[in-house]
């Protein structure tokens, strides 16, 4: 059966490589060097990392499977297992400005620069129609120049006068329409104004394009009203502290840059948009999430930074293109608003783990226990380079990735839960891993997670899961041989 399953699911998996240009074999879809040298110019080889999928995210109603590009599953499996926690009280709320970037010029050597802030404002309809002009398509989308900012900067050597334009993106990151419209106005800028002038491109203190989300976590879920208030006192800690601010707001970033990543976003812009935002405008460095408690004693979390992604560029990729498919975003402000939930989710999971004594290696350790199941189910270790953790009581299996804080698990992109709950319970856990992984593999999100061998081991892209059909039919097989033994075994 095991000769069945590579021979006949590889062999598919590389007719369908040869058809698309990408390569079989080992985790993740391999882009083939010509297809390779596509997508970024001179390219000598790939990195590969781990994509997962946390599951259980509700936001503004709508459930998101949540694809993140990291190496440690256990910041999968926190944010995992606290989207359920909120999901119980209704999800994650969220809420974001328009997609306005700004590109700044500089303008050096002017003699009078508040005269020449003046001027340029004076002649902001003239630079506003020349930007349009340079991206009739953008236009045509509804994006484009809207308007100018004209700051003074006061320099150890000049004052400098310093242009924005103001420019909606669409769905588009904005990095080649924002370069070309600023290059278009710069020598009337500086005619204007009456000096030199500098373009320094989109400025990546991107405080218009805000994003708030919102959510309640519940209070009986998280352990009781002891834990919820050392969690509001550890978070708060980061608000009064620069070193905790950093730590705090690093985990955050943990989560956020994860599906950043998988979504085919910069990552570097996102975080220097985000430390640039705790910063505030005081320069006192703080973190980019508010805890509080409500009237029903639930722990309530806010967070808001800018998150400059988009869509439209980003999409080269194959797996990028799987990933942004599967969450069926439909804008880049709804893509900004589910990163944001899953930082949120990851904060409070952090959060929980040190409250309530545990750590992130105790969901290593889960994993480890699972490993050990498969063992004894005569597997030899975990299937398909798997990952799994838990807080308390469950794992993952077949390359799925789980989370629970006592009683939930999660794979392959569904979530089951058993046995008791609070941040003590150890019961269910394993249990919950076997039904979501049986509905992983009889296709209920089937191939969700690389190295799982339906879009990953085999390099099968996640809309033909179904030519591994005969092979999920047998996984389900073996993984209920594997659930008789772990019921063997805790009997």
């Amino acid at each position: 059966m095991t000769a069945y399953r590579h021979s006949d699911c590889r062999e598919a998996a590389a007719q369908q490589s040869r058809e698309k240009g990408v390569s079989a074999g080992g985790p993740g879809v391999r882009l083939s060097p010509e297809r390779r040298g596509r997508v970024v110019d001179e390219a000598v080889g790939a990195t590969r990392i781990p994509v997962r999928v946390a599951a259980g995210f509700t936001v503004n109603g709508r459930d998101v499977p949540v694809p993140m590009a990291i190496e440690d599953p256990s910041v999968v499996a926190g944010a995992a297992e606290m989207a359920r926690v909120a999901g119980a009280k209704g999800g994650f709320e969220a809420v974001s400005m328009s997609p306005l970037v700004q590109g700044q010029i500089q303008i050096l050597d002017v003699a009078d620069p508040a005269a020449a802030r003046m001027r340029l404002f004076q002649a902001a309809p003239e630079l506003i129609d020349l930007a349009n002009a340079q991206e009739p398509r953008l236009v045509a989308l509804g994006g484009g120049a809207r308007e100018i900012i004209v700051r003074l900067v006061r320099g150890s050597r000049q004052t400098y006068v310093v242009l924005h334009l103001l420019i909606d993106v669409r769905d588009g990151l904005g990095i080649g329409p924002v370069e070309t419209m600023m290059r278009a106005v710069v020598a009337r800028a500086a005619e204007v104004a009456g000096g030199r002038a500098i373009v320094h491109g989109v400025a990546a203190k991107a405080d218009l394009l805000l994003t708030r989300v919102r959510a309640v976590f519940d209070a009986a879920s998280l352990g009781g009203a002891r834990v919820v208030d050392d969690m509001i006192d550890a978070a708060e800690l980061a608000e009064a502290d620069a070193y905790r601010a950093a730590g705090q707001n690093k985990e955050i970033m943990d989560g956020v840059a994860a599906v950043v990543l998988a979504t085919g976003n910069d990552t570097r812009a996102v975080q220097a948009a985000a430390h640039v935002h705790a910063a505030g405008e005081d320069g006192r460095y703080t973190s980019l999430s508010h805890f509080a408690k409500n009237e029903d004693g639930d722990l309530v979390g806010t967070i808001e930074f800018p998150v400059p992604v988009g869509l439209a560029d980003v999409a080269a990729h194959p797996m990028v293109r799987a990933n942004l498919a599967r969450m069926r975003v439909r804008s880049a402000m709804e893509l900004a608003q589910v990163i944001l939930a899953v930082g949120l989710a990851r904060n409070v999971a952090v959060l929980h783990d040190r409250v309530a004594g545990n750590t992130e290696h105790d969901r290593g350790a889960e994993h480890g226990r699972g490993a050990a199941y498969d063992r004894a189910a005569g597997d030899g270790g975990s299937s398909g380079g798997s990952s799994g953790s838990s807080s308390g009581s469950s794992g993952s299996s077949g390359g799925s990735s789980g989370s629970s804080s006592g009683s939930s698990g999660s794979s392959g992109g569904s979530s089951g839960s058993s046995g008791s709950s609070g941040a003590g319970g150890r019961r269910g856990g394993f249990r919950a891993r076997f039904d979501a992984v049986t509905d992983a593999v009889t296709g209920v999100e089937a191939g969700l997670d690389v190295g799982y061998g339906i879009d990953g081991a085999d390099g099968i892209d996640w809309a033909d899961a179904r030519v591994c059909a005969p092979r999920r039919a047998h996984e389900q097989d073996r993984f209920r041989e594997r659930e008789k033994v772990e019921t063997a075994l805790r009997s």
